[in-house]
């Protein structure tokens, strides 16, 4: 009789390399075996399969792999195989997979493996070489981090870092993390010698193995040339040059060009980078992203240079003000100077509707104008532009719960019929505690403050032309502290980003508040005394975009789930106007504008779309609908008029697209 473990029966792909024409062949055999070690209190398993691969054998070489069940008994385990050198792959079930590389076994003999320690959760893998294709020479270093959806604060941002963990490179070029919690990571690659390389996000699911596709490679560091034309600004003072890897936690870069606009920068690591051309610290002209890598040719941007020229008035007065064309916190923004008669003269990189923003006090005061339409008329040199800035004042005070004023409090003022896109009102309280701001836009505003962790109710006032308004009165109170905590079915959830908008009295106003969970999937918010209910957004990596409302009880943490899958999301918006409505997005009982939901496809890795059009992956399942203002009627729990929504039902893994109203 022949011995059970003298042939093993395998199939071999085909000459071809298709399993189609495989055959089945008799190979000697021998045995592996060893036991198993599990943390304290787990159960031991009582299944093992063993995946084996000729060795040694290159990754990316295909190979002739064959699975095994094992026989197990207790923490003993043993596994038939056939004779040969292999790399053996274990997987226990609930257990992250063991490998064991270049294992020599002879036929009718056993071969002692010993015991192998087993942890829970899922596990990362990958494979790291050099761009020659060769594996890179140890010791090389490999960190696994929590990617985080947003700017954490400093003691999360402390305890999230904590958590990152390293490893090596084997022999092989290949790296393993095992125990790995739900979520997503980010890996970054050092070597000595070499441009650190940085792959994510990684998405890790429960009791899973993530592994690389692609390898890791790492390269020699690479420069990267510039030519900007014109080659200095448009007051003849050279450009200044920002440059920052479009991936997390990397190094970024600055300088100044040339007289004949060139700009080098050495020792980058290849890869998408975001670049910014300046003509000082606050005037931006060029926000792109670029590809870097060794064989580009040098990089040109052509900077069109739109002469402007005109006059801001208020009232029927010239006014000597500070002019921010594309507003003061947009990624293009010009600065344009006014005169004390009022009039201007600048350039502009193309022409078009331009937000506009004013200053004309001392401090950090943005009053948000109506855009204007940049255009040159045929045979004039330049665009001639008329900006009439509203005669409206608001006046008022900020005092303490014990009646003191209190300078240097952040006052925020909101029209409520007229919500414009990218609205930014902002001043500061003087000396005294007072302020008196001109310039806004004339109707129902809504006027708030905050200081610290002390914030004010929000009060309203209507705005008339050549008038001032009534005396406010602006009381600032502590905030109280919102303590919650995002979860999944396997567990808390870390690097979270959630941001929420308290919903408060009947003024239909709200100021957002955000902060990031740390390694207990734990938050802070803080918020105003009266808050009634939360609308939040949850960007939690590796699970699906949760929006929604909770009613908040006092003293009580507020827990959210979040769900691993969801949808595509697809959304069409009309082309923006100067008086266009605001496009919100309603979802989960709550609504949002649509700009605070568009960073999720950024963090998702989605390429950027065609104007007008934004690609959501992975949004919670379920009714959605986008409707082009109706802010007022939602806010009441009423359904906007169909002419102002489309909505649809959003299945798993399915798709919904929803296309503004009238496309």
């Amino acid at each position: 009789m022949i011995s059970l473990i003298w042939l093993w029966l395998v199939f071999l792909p085909s000459a071809a390399g298709t399993q189609a024409g495989g055959v089945a062949g008799l190979q000697p055999a021998g045995i592996v075996k060893g036991r198993f070690e599990v943390p304290s209190g787990d159960a031991l398993p009582v299944d093992l399969a063993l995946e084996l691969v000729p060795s040694p054998v290159s990754p990316k070489v295909a190979s002739s792999k064959a699975t095994v069940a094992c026989e197990v008994r207790k923490e003993t385990w043993k596994c038939t195989v056939p004779a040969g050198t292999l790399d053996l792959r274990l997987k226990a079930g609930g257990y992250a997979p063991l490998y064991v590389w270049g294992s020599r076994v002879k036929p009718l003999q056993t071969v002692e493996l010993g015991t192998l320690k087993l942890r829970r959760g899922a596990s990362v893998v990958g494979w790291v070489e050099t761009e020659d294709g060769a594996v890179p020479p140890r010791p090389s270093k490999v960190e696994l981090a929590p990617f985080e959806a947003g700017e954490p604060d400093v003691i999360a941002e402390r305890r999230l870092r904590s958590t990152a963990r390293e490893t090596g490179v084997n022999e092989r070029g290949f790296f393993q993390f095992d125990g790995v919690l739900p979520g997503q990571y980010s890996l970054k690659v050092t070597k000595s010698g070499f441009a650190p390389a940085q792959v994510g996000p990684v998405d890790v699911r429960a009791d899973l193995e993530a592994r690389m596709l692609d390898r890791i490679v790492l390269g020699r560091p690479i420069a990267l040339d510039l030519v900007v034309e014109p080659p200095v600004d448009p007051y003849g003072q050279p450009w200044k040059i920002q440059l920052a890897a479009a991936s997390p936690r990397t190094e970024s870069f600055k300088g100044v060009a040339s007289a004949e606009g060139k700009w080098r920068q050495d020792g980058l690591i290849p890869g998408p980078y975001h670049l910014k051309v300046l003509s000082d610290e606050s005037t931006q002209w060029v926000l792109e992203e670029v590809e870097v890598d060794a064989h580009r040719d040098p990089l040109e941007i052509r900077i069109p240079l739109v002469e402007v020229q005109g006059k801001v008035t208020r009232g029927k007065d010239p006014l000597a003000a500070t002019l921010w064309f594309g507003g003061v916190s947009a990624a293009r923004k010009v600065r344009v100077d006014s005169n004390e008669a009022g009039r201007f003269h600048g350039f502009l990189p193309q022409e078009g509707p331009w937000p506009v923003q004013l200053a004309v006090e001392e401090g950090d005061v943005r009053v948000s104008l109506d855009p204007v339409e940049i255009r040159r008329l045929p045979g004039k040199r330049a665009a001639e532009v008329e900006i009439a800035v509203p005669d409206t004042t608001l006046v008022g005070e900020v005092v303490d719960e014990a009646g003191h004023p209190v300078s240097a409090a952040q006052i925020w003022a909101n029209n409520i019929g007229k919500l414009r896109r990218g609205e930014d009102n902002r001043f500061q309280s003087d000396t005294e505690g007072k302020f008196r701001i001109r310039g806004l836009a004339p109707g129902q505003t809504a006027v708030r403050v905050e200081e610290g962790d002390r914030t004010s109710d929000w009060a309203q006032v209507a705005l008339e032309n050549g008038h001032e308004s009534p005396w406010l009165r602006l009381v600032l109170r502590s905030n109280t502290d919102l303590h919650g905590r995002i979860v999944s079915a396997s567990g808390a959830v870390a690097g979270v980003q959630i941001l929420g908008i308290p919903e408060l009295g009947e003024v239909g106003v709200s100021t957002g508040v955000s902060a990031v969970t740390d390694p207990s999937g734990e938050f802070v918010l803080s918020l105003p005394r009266d808050t009634r209910a939360l609308n939040f957004l949850v960007f939690a990596p590796g699970f699906a975009l949760k929006m929604a409302k909770a009613p908040l009880v006092p003293k009580t943490p507020l827990e959210i789930s979040v769900e691993t899958l969801g949808g595509g999301l697809v959304v069409e918006l009309p082309a923006p106007g100067a008086s266009s409505p605001t496009p919100l997005l309603v979802h989960g009982g709550t609504f949002f504008p649509v700009q605070l939901v568009a960073p999720w496809a950024r963090l998702q890795g989605a390429a950027p779309g065609k104007a007008g059009r934004l690609v959501l992956p992975n949004v919670e399942v379920g009714s959605w609908a986008l409707c082009i203002g109706g802010a007022s009627a939602l806010r009441q729990g009423k359904t906007p008029p169909p002419t102002q929504c489309t909505s649809g039902f959003l299945l798993p893994n399915g798709e919904l697209a929803l296309k503004a109203p009238g496309g």
